[in-house]
């Protein structure tokens, strides 16, 4: 009983402990250019979002869109276009007209260690110009 207890404690700690989505951003390019336009770099911008799944397809925590560092309960949120929206919300934000160099990774893997979860993660990146 108390292993069973202890094993169902560790799932639910998992579970609970994990989900995010993350916005980061830099202004530093070290005086170098970005691109062959004429544009003026504002920012380079990240975009993380990653969740937990039961069977890869029951959404049970993962990373909010609306605010970084969130969570969202039963949601599927780890998509491309939701990653998109934080991205260019973000490059809106502080006052980019454009986004260049867009790269995206999206990641689905099991958590071996609890038989029935699995891991999504999607991240975008790209530099933010006037």
């Amino acid at each position: 009983m108390k292993k069973m207890l202890s094993i169902v404690a560790f799932v639910v700690v998992t579970v609970v402990l994990t989900g995010c989505s993350s916005l980061e951003t830099t202004e530093k390019f070290n005086s170098l250019g970005i691109s062959t336009a004429k544009t003026k770099p504002v920012a380079h911008v990240n975009v993380d979002i990653w969740g937990v799944f039961l069977f890869n397809s029951i959404p049970i925590m993962s990373g909010s869109v609306n605010t970084a560092g969130k969570l969202s309960a039963f949601m599927d949120t780890v998509t491309l276009d939701n990653a998109m929206l934080m991205m260019t919300r973000r490059a809106r934000g502080i006052g980019a007209s454009k986004v260049l160099n867009v790269t995206s990774d999206i990641r689905s893997y099991w958590l071996w260690y609890t038989l029935l979860f699995w891991c999504r993660e999607v991240q975008v990146s790209g530099t933010a110009v006037e």
